[in-house]
């Protein structure tokens, strides 16, 4: 597994065949594999919000919302158009080989 971090990192540690490229994380001792583990996702969020990585809901207010909902409606509309169009191809070769 290839693990990709800060341009810094890469360039400080060359990429080998088969080997994983260390991180930060992985200096200080922090696992740095996928599973999940009731011991480690606390630790983990608390750092995330100490240090403030993550990122807040971008929530549109007044026209944006409004644009957002429709550009939704829009799109299913579309789809659905898709599907009942196919469907009548699925059965005009049906009733008509």
């Amino acid at each position: 597994m290839v693990l990709y971090c800060r341009v810094a990192d890469l360039k400080r540690h060359k990429r080998c065949a088969g080997q994983s490229i260390r991180c930060k994380a992985d200096e200080r001792g922090e696992d740095n594999s996928q599973r999940k583990d009731d011991r480690k996702n606390p630790k983990l969020i608390a750092n995330l919000v100490k240090d403030g990585n993550y990122g807040m809901p971008y929530l549109p207010e007044g026209l944006y919302a409004e644009l957002r909902r429709l550009s939704s409606f829009r799109d299913q509309l579309t789809e659905d158009r898709i599907r009942n169009i196919n469907r009548l191809h699925r059965e005009m070769k049906i009733y008509f080989p």
